[in-house]
């Protein structure tokens, strides 16, 4: 006779698991920024001195709002080759405290992680010998709760069509909310409007804070992961306000290989969105449907992150 678990009971395992899985990631996740920080601290003593040039030397910003270790390490290892070069060379860290943010999606828990996340970016950085500035040298707490508040009691649509400043932080941080609640199709649930409020009351604090960066920092390059993100696409409309430009870069598909690209998001496959109408109409095989079903059972517990593992072992699954 088979077993049946109930309702009720299977959705108290679920979560059991995942608050194991969560304990379980932090964990990793702190064994890893300090494997990190150690070899970046050999690749950083061991780099050649920097190369001094006469003249006016490029002034490069990097943006590193959280500590996903890829990017960080990516950029960083660039950051130190261009001072190596002469490049006058700083970072952003976010340094915690925003209302919201896209470090976790739903089943990671989707409050932000901040302590863990500004410690583990700020270690990295330092290993590198790299300077970095944070949120609060430019906004001050005061600002972000009063950003909080002023979203507050928005409606969904409300926080789609919100616009600060000329900018519609609400269309820039739809594919924020999409990839934290898992979902395209938004509805007016409190998990919903949770997220979408505090992405909005944390675009109109990015606003403020990435004008100030330019207005102080004078930066003649930005430098950005992905530009799909709510931070990253406020920042590169900032920049090309002011008259700069501004690089991406993502993931390639390809092991150990990465996309850049010029004042937009380098990787993203909007061409697909044309081509998707006669793809599907090409059903799945079982083999396919039951690899596909496997890889999002995995993903909402916490794995097959192909942009996260080792060797781009999960990609097979997608």
């Amino acid at each position: 006779m088979p077993l049946v678990i109930p309702l009720d009971t299977r959705l108290r395992l679920e979560k059991a698991f995942q608050a194991v899985g969560r304990i379980r990631s932090k964990l990793d996740a702190t064994w890893r920024i300090e494997q990190l920080a150690q070899q970046a601290r050999q690749l950083t003593d061991a780099a050649p001195a920097q190369v001094l040039r006469q003249g006016t030397t490029p002034r490069v910003l990097f943006l590193n709002l959280r500590c996903w270790h890829t990017d960080t390490v990516l950029m960083a290892i660039l950051g130190r080759a261009l001072m190596a070069r002469g490049a006058h060379v700083s970072f952003l860290a976010c340094g915690g405290g925003l209302p919201m943010c896209n470090a976790n999606n739903l089943q990671a828990g989707v409050i932000p992680a901040c302590h863990s996340c500004a410690y583990g970016s700020a270690r990295l950085l330092e290993s590198f010998r790299l300077p970095y500035h944070v949120r609060r040298e430019f906004v001050s707490d005061d600002a972000v709760r009063a950003a909080a508040a002023l979203t507050s009691g928005l409606t969904l649509n409300e926080c789609t069509d919100f616009i600060y400043k000329g900018l519609p932080v609400g269309q820039m941080a739809l594919v924020s909310a999409w990839w934290m609640l898992c979902r395209e199709s938004l509805d007016e649930s409190p998990r919903t409007l949770q997220v979408f409020r505090g992405l909005v009351a944390s675009s109109i604090v990015c606003a403020d804070w990435f004008q100030a960066v330019l207005t102080k920092l004078k930066p003649d390059i930005v430098f950005m992961p992905n530009a799909l993100w709510f931070a990253e696409r406020i920042l590169g409309e900032v920049t090309v306000r002011a008259g700069r430009r501004f690089v991406t870069s993502e993931g390639g598909l390809r092991a150990d290989t990465d996309a850049f690209a010029h004042d937009r998001a380098a990787g993203f496959l909007d061409h697909l969105d044309a081509e998707w109408p006669e793809i599907a109409k090409d059903p799945l095989s079982r083999e396919e449907d039951e690899r596909l079903d496997y890889y999002q059972v995995s993903r909402q517990l916490g794995g097959a992150d192909v942009g996260y593992v080792n060797d781009h072992k999960n990609f097979p699954l997608v």
